[in-house]
């Protein structure tokens, strides 16, 4: 008997083969035999018993099982489906067949096979399994919590050159490796090759995490890496975690898409969301179709344009205010599917058995009868986060980061659920859906701004799930009682996001209009909270990040108007000095480096931006591009070769252009002031 923590699953002909992490922390090996399944239903004119006909003749085929499930889009027409017990070796003989000859419609091919396969065998990838003869058993629930975690071994490989990592994957454009572990790194020489694989193997690493597919290729023409890889059979993440995920909230993912980390890494979200969904489906017997078989309704352009808009968003008036409390909804838009049972299939069901929700302004009617596919899932992820961050409040010190890690592994989930729900190929995506949920959204909105108003607030902005409200200095406390007034009337649950000592919302070009998404505020239990700014771009080459970093610093210290007005003095000379700088030379070389994501084919770009333009002159490219600034900017790969002074200083005067803004307007106020007080005075 095996026991241990699933560390990797993949398939071969008829086995999943798998590591497992051992109670003492060796990797082992073990096979576990499988069948696959097809779903299938009869087209084209065929009847069931021709379908059984053809595949009883069929090669591989062990099993014929006739089942009743549930069909799409509506999920409440049953048909009789043939389950088809098969040889994994010859299922994609089978299938080819099966869809050149025509006669069957194929269901539930997504998932992977592998997910399919682990889920078949009753576990979950990234779980702790039990392995006895030809059975395998989860030694944990499925939704625990407080699952079992092995104490991992990572091993990062990082590869720099004189700016950092280059664009491609070369040995003419590194000079050092960096190994990289929990609260342990070295540098090593590209000519000490040996040195590298001599601590793999001392380190016996369970899992070695590159920084992309080139990084690994490369160091594979290493002689004694395969080898090295190989004895200590550890697992190859071909890329780090994307997002804000770490490693613990990658293996949330894992388990709850039953992904291996090997493929996760390498995932979408909405894979990651579709995996759920499609597990609760058939857990249902909900069929799940390979393609999306949704149709948005017709529309007259007048229901259209009412129908498709987003949340509410209005235009603050610019200027700098003090004392704001910013209030959010906690998870508001996959709260509203879940509590209002917003799924494709309950949307204008024309056949609903109960009560329907009629949705303002759009015309869409909810059915409540039954519950729906997504509101179910969501609502279980809405519920699993909230039991996580109520864990992260009441766990020993060591055991908040596994639980703070799978929350924000579980939010970027639910960001991801209501936009998918949108999304053309989504197969559990509905226009009208998702035209629902904005639609409540922007009904909760103006009743919390209602509510505030009528309890003397000031609402200064209102942004989609967030308010901005002016409060008095000495009734702090009449916050939360505005928070419990809107949670009892509106049903959703708030939160204080932010307290500012003081907040500046922007102007457009013109000078006259806010803009909603450009705001910046000091919070009042320190430090800068900046959004929709050139100065927090995470793009801006580090001579200009750490620039606008001291800048903002010096302004987390003013609490008062005076001491903002000195620091906005401040920060701006120190721009001054950084820009005289770049004119003087005297700014280190990889303090200039920029990187940029290239997000779509090269040729699908209209603009030849400069990160296009360096993209194009790289024979291949990866989805991040690392460049210079110059008359023509060059990729770091090609070694430095000067900068363009204009370019890097125009940058950095339009980082600094909101800090001007905002003296400006500290200098337009005292004048109004003074001038008041003179009026007064004669």
């Amino acid at each position: 008997m095996l026991e241990g923590w699933l560390l990797d699953a993949e398939l071969t002909r008829v086995l999943v083969s798998m590591k497992l992490i051992s109670d003492s922390s060796e990797i082992i090996k073990a096979e576990i035999p499988w069948s696959e399944r097809l779903y299938l239903t009869p087209k084209n004119g065929f009847c069931l018993e021709e379908l059984v006909n053809i595949l009883d003749q069929a090669n591989g085929v062990k099993r014929l099982n006739v089942e009743r499930w549930y069909l799409p889009p509506r999920y409440k027409k049953e048909a009789s489906v043939l389950v088809a017990e098969v040889k994994p070796s010859e299922s994609k003989k089978i299938l080819k067949h099966l869809k050149e000859s025509g006669v069957a419609e194929i269901w539930n091919l997504f998932p992977s096979r592998i997910q399919r396969a682990l889920k078949s065998l009753g576990i979950t990838a990234s779980s702790y399994i039990c392995i006895e003869k030809s059975a395998v058993k989860l030694l944990e629930g499925p939704d625990s919590l407080e699952y079992s975690l092995p104490e991992l071994r990572p091993l990062w490989l990082r590869f720099e050159g004189w700016a950092g990592r280059p664009n491609k994957p070369s040995w003419h454009a590194i000079d050092r490796i960096v190994l990289e572990s929990d609260g342990w790194s070295r540098v090593i020489p590209v000519s000490r090759m040996e040195e590298v694989i001599d601590l793999l193997v001392d380190l016996s690493p369970h899992l070695l995490i590159f920084e992309g597919k080139g990084w690994r290729r490369l160091m594979e023409e290493v002689p004694g890496f395969k080898a090295a890889v190989d004895a200590t059979k550890l697992v190859v993440l071909d890329k780090p975690p994307p997002l804000d995920v770490d490693l613990l909230g990658l293996i949330e993912w894992s388990r709850l898409s039953a992904i291996p980390l090997r493929i996760a890494v390498s995932t979408s979200i909405g894979k990651v969301l579709t995996s759920i969904e499609a597990f609760k489906a058939l857990e249902w017997r909900y069929l799940v179709p390979e393609v999306r078989v949704t149709i948005e309704g017709w529309k007259s352009p007048s229901e259209l344009l009412r129908a498709d808009r987003g949340g509410v968003v209005l235009t603050p008036r610019p200027g700098i205010y003090w004392n704001v409390v910013q209030i959010d909804f906690n998870s508001l838009f996959p709260s509203i599917m879940a509590k209002n049972n917003i799924s494709p299939e309950t949307v204008n069901d024309p056949d609903c058995p109960g009560p329907k929700l009629e949705v303002p302004e759009v015309g869409h009617t909810i059915c409540l009868g039954r519950r729906g596919l997504v509101a179910e899932v969501v609502g279980k992820l809405v519920e699993r986060r909230a039991q996580l961050k109520a864990l992260t409040r009441s766990a020993s010190p060591d055991e908040i980061g596994r639980y703070d890690s799978a929350q924000k592994a579980i939010k970027w989930i639910l960001v991801a659920c209501f936009g998918y729900l949108g999304y053309r190929n989504a197969r559990f995506g509905s226009i009208e859906a998702y035209e629902c949920v904005t639609a409540l959204a922007r009904d909760i909105m103006f009743k919390s701004i209602r509510i505030a108003e009528r309890m003397g607030f000031k609402v200064l902005h209102a942004l989609v799930d967030s308010l901005f409200v002016q409060v008095s200095s000495k009734d702090r406390e009449s916050v939360q009682k505005l928070i419990r007034t809107m949670e009892k009337e509106t049903g959703y649950d708030l939160k204080v996001e932010a307290d500012y000592t003081w907040i500046t919302f922007f102007s457009d070009v013109s000078g006259i209009s806010g803009v909603p998404s450009r705001y910046l505020g000091r919070l009042r239990e320190g430090g800068i909270k900046a959004k929709g700014l050139e100065l927090c771009r995470k793009d801006a080459p580090p001579l200009i990040k750490r620039t606008m970093e001291k800048c903002l610093s010096m302004l987390s210290q003013a609490t008062s108007e005076a001491e903002l007005k000195e620091a906005l003095i401040k920060a701006l000379r120190l721009v001054k000095k950084r820009e005289a700088e770049l004119y003087s030379g005297l700014v280190e070389e990889n303090e200039l480096v920029i990187e940029r994501r290239i997000s779509k084919p090269l040729e699908k770009y209209c603009k030849r931006v400069s990160h296009v333009l360096v993209a194009m002159r790289l024979a291949s490219v990866s989805e991040m591009v690392r460049y210079i600034e110059s008359q023509i900017p060059y990729p770091v790969d090609f070694g430095f070769m000067g900068y363009s002074v204009d370019k890097y200083a125009s940058w950095l005067r339009r980082a600094a252009e909101p800090l001007r803004q905002m003296l400006n307007t500290v200098f337009h106020e005292n004048r109004e002031l003074h001038n008041q007080s003179k009026l007064m005075a004669e």
